[in-house]
């Protein structure tokens, strides 16, 4: 989440990774045929951990749109995939014993009676 929160808050660092492919701001031709390299340097740089591969192509895709200079595409692409439902909704606080914020204590409580041990004797 850390990525798609660079990304959506534009503290995600980009301009480096052009300036270590040797591309400046003006050289959109060659930013556009250095896509690919980007996207590769960039993964590089900011996920460090071995992703499945539909996750890295989604980060993939988002970081192609950032090649592109459209952090709002960006963050749609990454929010639109891992959003949480608590980002989306916010939940609401119980006033019951156990006060708790979540889309999951929704359901209601079920009293379970305690386990009996088992004797091995």
């Amino acid at each position: 989440m850390d990525v798609r929160l660079a990304i959506e808050d534009r503290t995600l660092e980009t301009e480096s990774v052009w300036d270590d492919l040797g591309i400046q701001p003006d050289e959109s031709d060659r930013r556009s045929a250095a896509t690919t390299e980007f996207v590769e340097a960039l993964r590089n740089r900011t996920i460090d951990v071995d992703l499945p591969d539909r996750h890295r192509e989604q980060i993939d895709t988002a970081f192609e749109h950032l090649a592109n200079d459209d952090w709002e595409l960006a963050t749609g692409q990454l929010r639109e995939q891992y959003e949480s439902v608590c980002e989306r909704d916010e939940p609401t606080l119980d006033n019951e014993t156990h006060r708790a914020a979540c889309h999951l204590q929704d359901a209601p409580v079920v009293d379970v009676p305690p386990t009996t041990e088992v004797s091995s004797e």
